[in-house]
């Protein structure tokens, strides 16, 4: 296998990167602790607050997200399992703000298995 792309994950950060031709043209690490806009996580829904119209998604290391109504798709219920994008960081301890309204168009598919911590990518 000349070309590929690799990704290695553990509880701190994310390394990933591509070879082409059996060289490394690409290589970045993200730490997660880092939110950025545009960030996509596979979370869990801990808390519906009727109150504020939003659920708090558990992002990564003990952080919250919050997902306002209007920014879910279909029904949503605490313990469901979804995808959602980081569209604001907020200043402080704040929850970054995070949506299920979003799309993602590449030359690879990004394949995630229900009970797998993992993300397998392909090129078909």
């Amino acid at each position: 296998m000349k070309d590929y792309l690799f990704i290695y994950k553990n509880e701190e950060k994310i390394e990933y990167g591509k070879v082409i031709n059996s060289k490394l043209n690409s290589y970045f690490v993200k730490v997660f602790s880092d939110f950025e806009i545009g960030d996509i996580y596979r979370v869990r829904v801990v808390k519906k607050v009727d109150s504020l119209q939003c659920f708090f998604v558990e992002l990564k290391n003990g952080k919250n997200g919050f997902l306002d109504f209007k920014d879910t798709i279909g029904e949503v219920k605490v313990g469901d399992v979804i995808f959602v994008e980081i569209y604001k960081i907020n200043a402080g301890e704040k929850a970054p703000n995070v949506s299920m309204n979003f799309s993602v168009s590449s030359m690879f598919s990004v394949i995630s298995y229900k009970n797998r911590e993992d993300i397998l990518i392909s090129k078909n």
